[in-house]
């Protein structure tokens, strides 16, 4: 079964063609959409909607062939862009690093704190509630309006003419969960957002993350998959048990529906790969006291390196602290005058970014596979020794560079009986 699937990332746009498990062509594109700031939020961080939407329908013209059966897509989670009646963007992209949440409100409390206190949940400056929120009391919801959704979503519509939008449910919990009358109607299942000018049925978006998971099942038995992800930040994902409460997993992990009544956990760090450019950044000014004007980079070198060093240094790598402790900083500890070679150093740099993730994960929940993904995993093969032996089990790659794209592609294979029921209607 041949289907398209596309993933609108924060900087990247990704077009993958798959035939059952297997990449036939994948094309990737630059999000260059950003938006400058206003001299009024500085704190805003905005994508032109429109320049997205056109280069996912280029993606999806130049991936199509007759023999496709569905599209799926997935995208950047919590976001949020503002569409009217025709279902047309009359907004920005919001996106998940939008700051506004976290300006002052009143009472010494940011808007996104008072939100979190009104629905008696934690919500984060980014979240789709939040920013709606800051919108509504400050005169920026636009006149047009009628409701919100997902990047993702608006590229559903503008691939199909479907006016009014349609979220799965993982990105109605990225929003923040709760309902308000700008939000826009739900799915808790795979779902048919209307067809291309083709007549290819395309499939509601899921969140990114969740489609990353997707794509790592496909890897192994469903319950047993622990992803690790690694990009700028750091991500680990793995399966819930049906009779355990978000309380019982550990502090800073949070539940995130998959598919229908089925729920991951996600635990996620700050800094994650980002740990290791901020480690090379200094070694590279070190090398540069000595080297004026150099201009190489040193992350070949530093994997090298933290392949052949051991020790018991303690790399505390919350450069920019944690979702649970925001003041938090990093720090090295264990040093003696034996150890303190860039080595071990560095090798205390990968432990300590694999160990940040393994301190989110519930060793209770009897996952076997360990599955890395991003690019700070793939590139270094450090990071996957240092993974391995933090979790105490082998890691494999995931198949997939792209993996939210394959992840949403899959998506849409497996909505089989959506599809057939779709065809059995038409007929």
């Amino acid at each position: 079964m041949k289907t398209i699937g596309l993933d609108i990332g924060t900087t990247t746009i990704c077009g993958v063609l798959m035939d059952g498990s297997k990449v036939l062509r994948m094309i990737r594109a630059k999000n260059s959409y950003g938006l400058p700031p206003s001299e009024q939020l500085p704190c805003e961080r905005l994508q032109d909607a429109e320049g997205i939407v056109e280069v996912v329908k280029r993606l999806y013209e130049d991936l199509y062939e007759p023999d496709v059966e569905a599209v799926g897509l997935s995208g950047q989670m919590h976001g949020i862009v503002y569409v009217d009646e025709n279902g047309g963007s009359v907004s920005p992209v919001y996106t998940w690093q939008d700051g506004r949440g976290d300006l002052p409100c009143s009472g010494g409390l940011s808007y996104a704190e008072i939100l979190s206190h009104d629905k008696k949940t934690r919500l984060s400056t980014g979240f789709g509630e939040v920013t709606y929120f800051y919108n509504t009391l400050n005169g920026f919801v636009p006149a047009s309006a009628v409701s919100f959704c997902a990047i993702a979503d608006l590229c559903a519509m503008a691939l199909t003419g479907r006016k009014k939008p349609l979220t799965h449910i993982s990105h109605l919990a990225s929003f923040g969960g709760a309902l308000s009358e700008f939000s826009p109607e739900m799915t808790k299942t795979a779902a048919i957002v209307g067809e291309t000018a083709q007549g290819v049925p395309v499939i509601c978006s899921i969140g990114d993350n969740q489609a990353s998971y997707i794509c790592a099942l496909g890897s192994g038995g469903e319950g047993s998959v622990v992803l690790l992800n690694l990009g700028t930040g750091g991500q680990i994902s793995y399966a819930t048990k049906p009779y355990r409460a978000a309380d019982d997993y550990p502090a800073g992990v949070e539940l995130r529906p998959l598919d229908g009544d089925k729920f991951i956990a996600v635990g996620s760090s700050i800094c994650g790969g980002r740990a290791l450019a901020i480690w090379e950044g200094f070694l590279r000014d070190v090398v540069k006291l000595a080297v004026p004007g150099y201009t190489g980079n040193l992350f070949e070198a530093i994997d090298k390196a933290a392949l052949t060093g051991g020790g018991d240094i303690k790399f505390d790598t919350r450069f920019s602290g944690s979702r649970i402790m925001p003041g938090a900083r990093g720090a090295i500890s264990g040093l003696s005058e034996d150890n303190f070679t860039p080595q071990a150093v560095s090798a205390a740099l990968f432990r300590g970014i694999a160990e940040e993730l393994y301190g989110l994960w519930d060793c209770e929940s009897e996952n076997t596979l360990l599955i890395g993904s991003g690019n700070a995993m793939r590139r270094n093969p450090a990071m996957r020794a240092a993974a391995e032996w933090v979790f105490g089990m082998p890691l494999i790659l995931s198949p997939y560079e792209e993996e939210s794209a394959a992840g949403a592609a899959i998506y849409a294979q497996n909505s089989g009986i959506i599809l057939r029921t779709h065809t059995e209607t038409a007929s």
